[in-house]
Order: structure tokens, then sequence, then C-alpha cells
């Protein structure tokens, strides 16, 4: 049985009744439906009649609703209804529409980045009509992002959001012509590693908390922080991946790491790809007694000790090894996106095909690969040695 499509829905604080027009989308998927408002929300709800006003039944507003929407319809297949829903309204409203129909299809993380690209927006250019957008407005933002002090790399992320809104505003004929944002420079950087013996450190303190601590929940964040060192180091997981792993994801027996969505903790794959992870073996040692000590009611690889997840987020899951970094007087190096980064680099180094690594990494491009090796350690002097262009052969 197809699923029922919500027709209507009120806007609060607009006031006002929206309702999608699907039977004017063709194909089998029907998505961006044109959006007309019907009527204020105090129009549907109540009656007109000589006593006064006469709230109506959920029936009859539904009636009302239904009568004014064959109204429209007959009007928008007739061509006699000009009215856009970009027309007067504000892009805060059209912006959270947009939010709304993407929430299905992106990773939390990426809707919190949205919302943030939404909120520099006003603050740049204001709460202006959709039909009404200011001169330069693109040139405006991106001087505005630049003043905040946001470096370019995050600049650049935001402009990126920024241009899928109004591609999707476009597309689904909330504006009449395309708007293009200037792409602003992009100043590629490669990624900060840690050095092995930096490395070997941050284990030795994990392990020295652990060993000096009480059996607490203290020294349950230290085993989580050794579990998570561990397994980035092993695998080059992201940290987004070792912080929604489920233990019963980890098939030692097979040698893998099944890396899967968690929908329960609003958590899902890049690229919405799902992978396997080889479990090497001082990673299969390491594992071998670590599930062995697990209580049974354990559920997450960084658990609690009672089935619940110890992080509630992946940030809260780096600021542990931030302070280690900060400890040991290590800087700009990111925690755990940092190990990632040095694991390639180190497999790059030591002669590794770059197509192994990058089906490890699970980079959809081989350049993302080659964009997160550091080249700082090459020495060049062999190569300017062998150029020969003005001797004679």
């Amino acid at each position: 049985m197809a699923k029922q499509r919500k027709r209507f829905w009120h806007n609060e604080r607009k006031g006002v009744v929206v309702a999608r027009f699907h039977e004017l989308v063709t194909g089998k998927i029907k998505k961006n439906p044109p959006l007309r408002v019907l009527c204020r929300i105090d129009e549907a709800e109540f009656e007109e009649t000589i006593q006064g006003q006469r709230a109506r039944t959920a029936e009859e507003i539904e009636l009302f609703l239904n009568a004014l929407y064959q109204q429209k319809l007959i009007r928008l297949k007739n061509g006699t209804d000009d009215e856009s829903l970009g027309v007067g309204v504000e892009i805060r409203d059209l912006m959270d529409i947009w939010l709304a129909e993407t929430k299905s299809t992106r990773s939390g993380r990426t809707l919190d980045d949205y919302m943030t690209s939404k909120r520099y927006y006003l603050e740049a250019l204001g709460n202006h009509k959709a039909d009404r957008f200011p001169s330069s407005f693109g040139t405006h933002l991106i001087n505005y992002l630049q003043k905040k002090g946001i470096d370019s790399r995050t600049v650049y992320k935001h402009v990126v959001n920024l241009q899928t809104f109004l591609n999707w505003a476009f597309k689904s004929k909330h504006l009449s012509e395309r708007k293009e944002l200037p792409r602003p420079l992009k100043v590629t950087k490669e990624p900060r590693i840690y050095t092995n013996v930096q490395l070997r450190k941050i284990e030795q303190i994990l392990e020295q908390k652990i060993a000096s601590g009480r059996k607490d929940s203290s020294t349950i964040q230290r085993i989580n922080q050794l579990r998570a060192f561990r397994l980035a180091v092993y695998t080059a997981m992201r940290g987004g991946e070792i912080w929604s792993l489920r233990l019963e994801n980890i098939r030692l027996a097979d040698r893998v790491i099944l890396i899967r969505n968690a929908p329960e903790i609003d958590f899902f794959v890049k690229g919405r790809k799902e992978a396997r992870v080889p479990i090497g073996g001082g990673l299969a040692e390491f594992l071998g007694r670590d599930l062995a000590e697990r209580e049974p009611s354990e559920r997450w690889f960084l658990d609690d000790g009672s089935g619940n997840q110890l992080y509630k987020t992946e940030a809260t899951l780096a600021r542990p090894f931030a302070k280690i970094n900060e400890e040991l007087g290590i800087r700009g190096v990111k925690p755990l996106h940092g190990i990632r980064a040095t694991v390639i680099t180190h497999l790059l180094e030591k002669g590794a095909e770059i197509t192994r690594v990058q089906k490890l990494a699970r980079h959809r491009l081989i350049t993302t690969t080659k964009g997160y090796q550091n080249t700082e350690g090459l020495d060049c002097l062999p190569i300017v040695d062998s150029i020969e262009l003005l001797v004679d052969n």
C-alpha cells in the first residue's frame, strides 16, 4: 500500500496553511511538488457566522482546506495561478523548507553544517525576500565570513553548502533564475600528522593512566580511549566510524570490521556506502583480549559497561585526545583525523600501492588519498642531483 503523502501543514511562524500539489509532478518519484499558501491558520480554524466566529471541527477544517486545495489546483493546471513560493516569502523560510526536505538524505553532522551555513547567511545578508537578493550578495557573504576570522577551507565549505541550497531552490522552482555564488580561493593544506614517537607516547600515557587508576568511571573512559586509539592506528578508520561501531560488527573470526549505518544515533556511513575493514594481526590480538573481557550487556565498541555509548557524540570522543596533545606539546594535529592521515602517509611512505591505500581509506577518488599524504618528510635532493639537461651526453 502506497504511503499517504501529507498534503497540508501549518507554518506557525507565518500563521498560514501551506499545501503540496503532488498531482502536478510527473514520474514515479514525485520530488519537489509545488508549494502554495492556501489561507491563514485562523481562517481554517474559525468560520464567520451571523452570531460571530465559530470554531470548526476537525472534519470541517479538512473539508474547508480540501475545497481551497481543489480551487488552487484547477488554477495551477490552467496556468492562471502565478503565485510562487519565492514571491514574497522570506529566505529563512525557504531555507527551513530545504532543511526539512534534506533531513532524510543527509547525516546529522551534515545537517548541523547546513544549519551553521544558514545562520552565517542570515547574519551576513539578513532575512530578505527570496525573490529579492541583495546586490553582490555572494561577495558580501564571503567578505563577512572572512572578517569573522573563519579559515579559507571552512569558508569554502559554507559557500558550497549555500550553493547546494540555491541549486535546490531553482530546481524546485522556488526561484525563477539560477543564483551562483563566487567560489573563494581554497587553500589546500597538507594534513598535519603525528610522528611515531608521538604515537607511542600517547599510547604510554593511556596505558599508564589505566594501570594507575581505580576501577571507576574514569578507568572506563581511559580503556575506551585506548580502544579508539588502537583501532584508529591499526585501520585508519574515521572518528565517526569508531564512535558508532557496534560489537556485533566486529567479526574477529572473519578478520573484518563492518562499517554500518546506526540510525538510532543518527550516524550514516560516508557516501552512504557500507564497507568492510580488514583486521590485521596486531589488531586481532588486541581485540581478542578486549572482547573476552567484555560484559554480556555491552553493545558498543566504546561502551559504558551497561550497553550504552560512553560518548554521546564524536566530538566528545576527540576531546580527551586533544588534551593529551596539549600535554605533549603537539600542536596543529587533529586528534583522530590526524591519526588517519598519519596511517595513510605511513603506508604510502613504505611503498604500499596507492590503490590499496585508497581502498583501505575508502576514498571515492584517488586524488583524495593523495591529499592525505604528507610530503614534508620527502627529500628532493636525489632528484635535483639527477637533473642533467645542460650536460653533454
